[in-house]
């Protein structure tokens, strides 16, 4: 496991509503229609020796750096949370570094903030000649399996001629909505996929050569939470000011951080920020070393941008009059969304956009 992966693209053979599901039941049959339909895209990657697949990112733009980056940080990490929201009983624990990582010759897989996640993780990366999809069958093999096992389970799909085709207009048979779609087809993956006998395996599931091959060969450690937040976090430049740096309405604040604005006056520095993780940022000193700052109003680990910008709306909507908010109130609106459910939903970022630094 993790010796080599394969990672590319696939725009999903299915039209797509482009609403959330639970907005979609509210609409009138006018607003039903008046609803953008698209085919959404997909970036995989998959473990060569498990077939397991370690990364599943849904986006309803172009494969992009971004996107091409938040599946690469999502190898490195344990899904299983997604896998709950997904409705999924099985984990989805596979994760970790690659030795190799193997692509097209896609300009965001080229891109050098790609290029340079991949030599901070320490993983080899190899592009076949174009047009030899046959040098990276693996990943090809998947998007294949999801095609005919799966796409079947909704209507909206689309045909490779016009022959398969017919009379069938795929976008007014479109049924399923974006984050459903992505629910749906994690769900696939981890319950269905994950435990079903591999004939590349000699009749193995990939999640029993996950855990055979791991128990034997031992796995790559993925990096620490502090790395990936360097390596992937949001590249952002804030000033340094008497409350510390503001990021999303959160203050982050340090004795060394306040030091540094002496040192080098009340200009912007650069910063980096987790979308999963808000408790702490990165500060970047002149001297290149990175300092980590706890945000001030004590927000615990685990809380994603997702998550805080709810809770912040909701806060606002409720203390419009109020200027303050409690560490108590918003930790209850916090909460709120987690008993709901919704937390976890958001977490899992079905149907989210990719975000960018701006």
């Amino acid at each position: 496991p993790l010796e080599r992966g394969e990672m590319d693209d696939w725009e999903v053979h299915l039209q797509t509503l482009l609403a959330y599901a639970r907005v979609w039941d509210t609409l009138s049959p006018e607003e039903k229609e008046a609803v953008a339909r698209t085919r959404l895209w997909m970036t995989a990657c998959v473990d060569v020796a498990t077939r397991s697949i370690l990364a599943l990112r849904f986006s309803n733009q172009r494969p992009s750096t971004a996107t091409a980056l938040e599946a690469l940080e999502m190898t490195l990490v344990d899904k299983t949370h997604i896998a709950m929201a997904a409705g999924a009983e099985s984990p989805w624990d596979q994760r970790g570094p690659f030795e190799t990582l193997v692509t097209d010759a896609g300009s965001n897989f080229k891109s050098w903030e790609f290029r340079n996640a991949l030599s901070d993780l320490g993983t080899e990366f190899l592009i076949p000649p174009a047009g030899e999809a046959n040098l990276r069958p693996f990943v090809e093999s998947v998007f294949k399996s999801l095609d005919q096992r799966f796409l079947g389970w909704f209507t909206g799909r689309t045909f490779s001629d016009f022959l398969a085709k017919g009379e069938y207009d795929a976008q007014d048979e479109a049924t399923v909505c974006a984050d459903a779609l992505n629910a749906h087809l994690v769900r696939a993956v981890v319950d269905i996929y994950h435990n079903t006998p591999h004939s590349g395996l000699g009749g193995e599931t990939p999640r029993n050569a996950w855990l055979r091959g791991s128990a034997k060969h031992g796995l790559l450690p993925s990096p620490h939470p502090r790395t990936r937040r360097l390596i992937f976090g949001l590249r952002l430049f804030r000033p340094i000011g008497d409350q510390g740096i503001r990021v999303l309405g959160l203050s982050y604040e340090s004795e060394e951080l306040q030091l540094l604005r002496k040192r080098t006056g009340a200009h912007d520095v650069e910063i980096r920020v987790d979308r999963l993780d808000l408790s702490e940022i990165s500060v970047k000193r002149p001297d290149g070393k990175w300092l980590q700052v706890s945000n001030r109003f004590g927000l615990p680990g685990g809380v994603s941008v997702w998550e805080w910008a709810e809770a912040a709306k909701r806060l606002s909507d409720a203390h419009a009059r109020n200027t303050a908010v409690t560490y108590s109130v918003a930790m209850r609106a916090i909460n709120e969304l987690r008993e709901s459910g919704d937390a976890l939903a958001a977490r899992a970022e079905f149907g989210a956009a990719t975000l960018s630094d701006k």
